[in-house]
Formats: C-alpha cells, structure tokens, sequence
C-alpha cells in the first residue's frame, strides 16, 4: 500500500484530514474504510494477510501531520486483522518493491500512477482507493 505523505497534506481539522489540490493527492480515511469494507468485509479472513505500507516525505513539511495519517491507516488496517510493516527504503528499492507486487493498493500522485501500469502490465491487481470515494 503506497501512502504519500509529506507535502500532500494541508491540515487535519474536525477529526479529518485534507489534502492539496482539493483532495487529489491523498485519500481520507472515511475513502480507505469504504475500500476495505467493499473488498474485504470478512475481518476474520485477514488475518493472515499482510499489508506493506511504503510512504515517505521527499519534503520535510507536515510531519506531524503525516505521522497521524499514517498513524490513523495503521489502526484502520489493524481493525481489519491485517498485518502491517513498514517498508522504508530510498524511491528507487521502493518503487523496485512495489512494482513486483502482485496487489498493489494505489497511493496519489504520478509516482503511483507509474508503478501502477507497470504492475498491470505484468498480470498484477491495482486497486485505487478513488473507486471507493463516497460509497
């Protein structure tokens, strides 16, 4: 799952997180339960699965806001019996990483777009949180 933090984030207000550009470089946690709730409503089902989660500022700016965020989609996963690790590395291990994943869970921004052709165009499933906004 590819999380971009950093300077995505504008503020955290009224128990919810924005994002720049209107929203378009992160997803809110309400768009993440959405997609969990649609592709995995059976929690006891998960627990065994494990879910990397690969995020990192290439700007020093909203960290404390960052660290909630991750923080939130920790303990979000977490209620869905998920296992999490943190995959920390430079951009060039991760995106290496992420584009042999066999699921990949979209983060916002070209970035993602890119390792995400590149995991469809070897057999792999994307699945973009944007599909799961206000359901």
């Amino acid at each position: 799952m590819h999380i971009r933090v950093g300077d995505s984030i504008k503020n955290f207000k009224n128990n919810k997180f924005h994002f720049i550009r209107n929203n378009s470089f992160g997803f809110t946690l309400d768009t993440y339960k959405n997609m969990l709730d649609t592709l995995y409503p059976n929690k006891k089902e998960n627990k065994n699965k494990k879910i990397y989660l690969v995020y990192g500022a290439h700007m020093n700016t909203n960290i404390k806001f960052s660290k909630l965020y991750i923080k939130k989609i920790k303990e979000l996963l977490k209620s869905y019996n998920f296992k999490i690790e943190d995959y920390k590395s430079d951009p060039d291990t991760s995106y290496i990483f992420m584009v042999n994943s066999k699921i990949y869970i979209k983060g916002a921004g070209g970035f993602s777009k890119c390792i995400s052709k590149h995991i469809k165009s070897k057999g792999g499933k994307v699945i973009n949180p944007s599909d799961y906004k206000n359901k």
